[in-house]
């Protein structure tokens, strides 16, 4: 009895395995266009305005300096996210592919370092997904205990 594409048997593998190359190879193209770009980590903060741009001796130019940089700050930290993100899903899409015990020390080192980045900037109070803190320990802290993962790091 012959097994259709996508059930598990070695067709479902071969589509699976064609499925997850497409889908490395589409999210590879959107960190290209993304470095390439001017929103790209390295090219947002080329462009920055300067305080003498918005005029000086009166306090709301300063005030409206302190929110633009604000807000600039925030968007090269987004900008660096969504890089590293975009980054994960292509190494987690190649551990799928090949096996995660085939995936190389540094990619997976560069994985706990994306992780890391992210959790540092996840701010529970701007999600509102997020799930309500009910008990004593505060969102994204722990009781001071370190769990070790299944993979090596550390978990929260």
């Amino acid at each position: 009895m012959s097994q259709a594409a996508g059930d598990g048997g070695p067709a479902g593998t071969k589509v699976k395995l064609e499925t997850l190359t497409t889908f490395k190879a589409r999210i590879d193209e959107m960190l290209k266009d993304l470095d390439s770009s001017d929103a790209s980590p390295k090219r947002i903060g080329d462009d920055r305005l300067q305080a003498a741009h918005l005029g000086t001796g009166f306090g709301e130019s300063s005030k409206l300096m302190g929110a633009y940089n604000h807000v600039h700050d925030r968007l090269e930290t987004l900008s660096k996210l969504l890089a590293d993100q975009i980054e994960a899903m292509s190494i987690t899409v190649y551990g799928a592919n090949v096996g995660y015990a085939n995936v190389d020390e540094e990619q997976r080192r560069r994985m706990w370092a994306i992780y890391d980045t992210t959790d540092k900037n996840y701010d529970p109070a701007l999600d509102p997904n997020a799930p309500k803190n009910t008990g004593s320990t505060p969102p994204g802290q722990t009781d001071g205990t370190q769990q070790q993962s299944s993979v090596g790091g550390q978990t929260g």
